[in-house]
């Protein structure tokens, strides 16, 4: 997984897309994006969902489950073979 700005391969983790991500301007419209900060909001949306579904369910917060399911569901990243969006997306 490569470090954000340093290229640096560092071992498991969660590498969202961090480019062209359709986001809300102020003012009105949408526009494309970039950068880490764009990607955690991602994966931190996805987590809240996760841990509003535990808690819907009526099971205990567990952030080692989700955790485990971000990292079950995500799709190999390779320096050489960068992620890339599932095709029709």
């Amino acid at each position: 997984m490569p470090a954000a700005g340093r290229g640096e391969v560092l071992g498991d983790g969660i590498t969202p897309l961090g480019e062209a991500v359709l986001g809300a301007i102020p003012g009105g419209g949408i526009k494309a994006q970039k950068g880490t900060c764009v990607s955690v909001a991602l994966v931190t949306g996805v987590a809240a969902l996760l841990v509003s579904l535990q808690r819907h369910r009526g099971r205990s917060l567990d952030p080692l489950a989700v955790r485990d399911a971000l990292l079950a569901t995500a799709r190999p990243c390779t320096p050489t073979r960068p992620t890339a969006a599932p095709s029709g997306a």
